[in-house]
This record gives C-alpha cells, structure tokens and sequence, in this order.
C-alpha cells in the first residue's frame, strides 16, 4: 500500500471515529470508537515501521502542555479522593478520566491526517444525521420516549446535552465553509450550518445559545485584539464578512427571544444549587466532601434546601463550584489550571498562519467554558467525549502544520 493510500486511510479513520463520537447511536457507543481506535492505532505502528517513520515525531509542546492540563485536572480529583479514603470517588476519577481518551487519541489521529476532508465528512454528517433524527423525533414521525415533548433531544439523554452537542459543532462547520473552494460544498455546508441551528432553538436549551454566542463573539474580540488593524480592515472593506456579523447577531437576538418566550426565565433550584455547593465547601474546604459524593450532601439533612423539590440531581449545574465542592481548593487548581491551559494554547496558536482550526476549537472552547458556568459539562459523558475529541483533533494539525 503506497503513502497515498495510507493517508486516504488515516483520512476516513478520522471521520469515522468523529462520526462515532457526535452520534451517540448506542449505549455502548464509545466502546465502538476504543474498538476502531486501537485497530487504527495498530494500523498507523505498521505503517510507521514500514515506512521508518518514528511514530510520534510531531510531537510539540502543544500536546506535553495539555497532558499537563489533563494530569492537573484529573491527578487532583485522584489526590482528594486517597486523602478522604472514599473509594467509590476513586473509581468515579478513573471513570471521568476515561471521558478524556479521545484527546489523546483524536490528537494522534490529527498528527498523522494530512488534511481535514475526512474529519469535515465525518463530523458534519454526525451532526446532520442528529439533526434529521431529531427532526424525525420533535414532529413525531417517529415516536420516542422523551423528557420533555416540546424539546428536541435526539439520540441523547437530555435536550440540553443536545444543545451543547451542536454548539460545539458550529465553529468547525463555520471553519469548513471558510477553506471550501468548491461552490456545491458551500450550499451543502450552509445547510447543515442551517439544519445545526434551527435544531439548536428547537432544544429550548438557553445556556446553549448563550453560550455559542459568547464563544464566536468572545473568538472575534480576540482576534481583533491580536490583529487590531488588519482585522479592522477586513471587516469594513468585506461585505461579506460584515453582513455575516450582522446576520449572526439578528439571528441571536431572534433565538435567544424565541427560546425564553418558550421556557421564561425559570431556572429552577439551580440557585439554591449553588448555595449548597459552596455550604459544602466551606465545610470542606481542603478536599472537598469525594468526587462521587455531591448528589449525596445535597440530598441530605445538613445540605439540602428548604422547599427543594428536584429529585435525581448529581451537579450543581456550575463546574467551577461542581469542583469546588467535590474536591475542595485541591480540584478547584486543577479544574483552573486545565482551563487556562486550553486556552493558553489556543490563543498562542491562533496567531500562527493557516492555523484557522485553532481560531475554530477557540470558539467551541469558549462556548464550553460558557457553558460551564450554566449546566454540566466535564462531568457530561456524551459532551466530554465530543469536547475532548475535538481538542485533540484541532492540537493535532496544529503540530502537523506549525510554522
């Protein structure tokens, strides 16, 4: 098999791994994508060997700082938990850490993958293919068992989850349509892009398009903080690049105004919630009360509110005060020091040329963290999943294609 052939191969592993990680089409579907990524990881070692090619040669400081991050955010949740002797929160560690695999392997994938074709494939076929079934589920052409009948939720387990799921998608099918040259491929593109938002209303998730708003909005202010005057320039002598702005905040304010005329502004006990986290930090301020152990406290005498009512709740639907209570200042460093390494790398590596994938994982990133701050995310398997791999896809071809 010729070098042409192998990168074609290394091409459509990445969309299928991607594909797997944005359609959660089983219960198990994860254990498909390990299955296809070790066969995968054997595959590229036989090419390496044969070719005498090193296996990890674009290894870049990139991937060493975020394993830095992911050691700070997981080795301290491990570290609270030993100090408390709680091992069913070492267990759920090891399980949240499990969540961040495909980092690793997407980046790997990434580093080897001489273009993107098969990742843009991929991932914008998952998201369509969530999109139509969703479609299918919200006007009852099929018939599902769902939370909410009002709410679009898919193939995942809550209307939000969903939400989030096509917010994380929006950067990179905008950063498709940027580099397509082929007129055919920009329809197919907007369509999708399209599809991704009409779903994203009909989710009725309110952090989700708050948060995707804050993740291109906040992308764009640092570009032009990097770029004072090119970016300036481009904007007011680009008709195009002005009326997608203009179109981009009509559309916001629209959504946004739909979506809270549905819902209202009802936001549940998530501000008792969150009173609660921070009664159990200030109880526990070192360590945290275990990381499998908040739905516990909450739901006991010492914690839960007067009048509560919701029942079945595991996070505080904040991540910074999620840490902060399950593990004290120890997890509460390493959730910051994960955070502002992400972002350190991304921001660094907008300013290369031809990164525009970084500018793309920037703004996915900051609907993430936006996200963060309203409902769960790390502690969210099917986002994680998705987050993670995106990450370690978008670090990959940052290496592969450095200056």
């Amino acid at each position: 098999m010729n070098k042409l052939n192998e990168a074609i191969c290394i091409e459509i592993l990445a969309g299928i791994l991607i594909f797997i990680l944005s359609v959660r089409f089983s219960i198990a579907y994860f254990s498909y994508f390990i299955l296809l990524a070790l066969l995968g990881f054997c595959y590229i070692c036989y090419c390496s060997y044969k070719n005498h090619c090193m296996l990890l040669a674009n290894c870049d400081s990139a991937i060493k700082w975020m394993t830095l991050g992911v050691t700070f955010l997981y080795g301290t949740l491990f570290i609270s938990s030993l100090f408390l002797h709680d091992m069913y929160s070492v267990k759920s560690t090891v399980k949240l850490f499990y969540f961040c695999l495909p980092l690793f392997v997407m980046w790997f994938i990434g580093s080897k993958s001489d273009g993107t074709k098969g990742f843009e494939i991929g991932l914008c076929s998952g998201i369509a293919l969530d999109c139509l079934y969703g479609l299918a589920e919200h006007f009852k052409i099929i018939h599902l068992t769902v939370l909410d009948p009002k709410r679009m939720q898919s193939f995942f387990p809550h209307p939000n989850t969903f939400g989030v799921i096509l917010i994380l998608c929006i950067p990179f099918i905008i950063y498709f349509l940027y580099k397509s040259k082929v007129y055919a491929g920009k329809i197919l593109l907007t369509c999708i892009l399209a599809l991704d938002l009409i779903c994203l209303i009909f989710t009725g998730s309110r952090g989700a398009l708050t948060s995707i708003f804050v993740g291109l909005m906040g992308t764009l202010l640092l570009l032009i903080f990097e770029n004072r005057v090119s970016i300036w320039a481009n904007i007011f002598h680009s008709k195009k690049i002005l009326f997608g702005i203009v179109i981009f905040f009509l559309i916001s304010v629209v959504a946004l105004n739909f979506v809270y005329d549905q819902r209202g502004n009802n936001v549940g006990e998530r501000i008792i919630m969150r009173e609660a986290s921070i009664e159990m930090w200030e109880d526990h301020k070192i360590l945290g009360v275990g990381v499998a152990r908040w739905g516990e406290n909450y739901y006991s005498l010492t914690y839960h509110p007067i009048g509560a009512h919701e029942t079945g709740l595991i996070t505080p639907h904040n991540m910074p005060l999620y840490f902060l209570s399950i593990s004290g200042i120890v997890g509460e460093f390493g959730y910051l020091a994960f955070s502002v390494i992400t972002f350190a790398i991304l921001f660094r590596n907008m300013k290369r040329k031809n990164n525009s994938i970084a500018t793309a994982m920037m703004a996915a990133y900051l609907a993430f963290f936006a996200e963060s701050m309203v409902d769960a995310t790390l502690s969210n398997k099917p986002i994680t999943l998705l987050f993670m791999g995106l990450l370690g896809y978008s670090i990959g071809q940052i290496e592969r294609y450095k200056d």
